[in-house]
């Protein structure tokens, strides 16, 4: 839940980069100095994460959301049922900020809705946003869904679960908007979310974009498998 100076990454082998979403890019609201309390902190939360950290395709697999399917995965159709149910849901009843706190697993007076042309809320000091509202609803439901099929869910690092809801994102094959046909494309455009130039994969109907990609990191739709928005 902080941005983390260099020094701390460092520890973990890794390097500075630009904060993530729940799904794509966050923005890096500037970091703030730490003493060494606040380090000693942020060295105890980076260890308890890659401690409950899992491998996330195993996750998946091993909690009914996802199964093989060749050399690539698909939705097990009773996960892909259940989340469609509750995006049909989340086209009639909105998402409030209780329903974002559990998500983002924050107190709901710590989520401030931001004007925006696509949902993006600031959570403590994070921007969290997402190319669409399609995007959101997937990761919304995707989450109710998986919160019911097991309790680890709730016990993965927040990043991770995150990430994961991202992945799943790519693989439903109905918007959740307007129950269209999404399919990748290899045309890059400029992304929804910023001035950069990404890769997508959207619903052909109404063009709700569900996932964005960097399209030097993707060459075909089976490099997607494992790639963080």
């Amino acid at each position: 839940k902080r941005y983390l100076p260099e020094r701390v990454l460092a520890l973990f082998g890794k390097n500075p980069v630009e904060e993530r979403t729940a799904a794509e890019t966050a923005d890096p609201e500037g970091a703030s100095g730490f003493d060494d309390e606040s380090f000693a902190e942020a060295v105890e939360e980076i260890t308890s994460r890659h401690e409950r950290a899992v491998d996330p395709e195993s996750f998946l697999e091993d909690s009914g959301a996802i199964e093989p399917d060749g050399d690539d995965d698909r939705l097990v159709d009773e996960f892909a049922d259940a989340a469609h149910d509750r995006m049909v849901a989340y086209r009639e009843e909105s998402i409030g900020i209780e329903t974002l706190s559990t998500l983002f697993d924050t107190e709901p007076e710590d989520i401030e809705e931001l004007d925006r042309e696509y949902p993006a809320y600031r959570v403590g000091i994070r921007v969290r946003k997402w190319p669409s509202e399609g995007a959101r609803i997937a990761d919304v439901a995707s989450h109710e869904v998986l919160t019911g099929y097991t309790d680890e869910w709730a016990d993965l690092p927040l990043e991770q679960r995150l990430d994961m809801l991202a992945w799943l994102r790519g693989f439903h094959e109905a918007c959740p908007v307007c129950d269209g046909e999404t399919r990748f494309s290899d045309d890059v455009i400029e992304s929804c979310c910023g001035q950069f130039r990404v890769t997508t994969i959207a619903c052909v109907d109404c063009g709700e974009r569900l996932r964005e990609f960097d399209p030097t990191k993707v060459g075909n739709r089976e490099d997607l498998k494992g790639i963080t928005p």
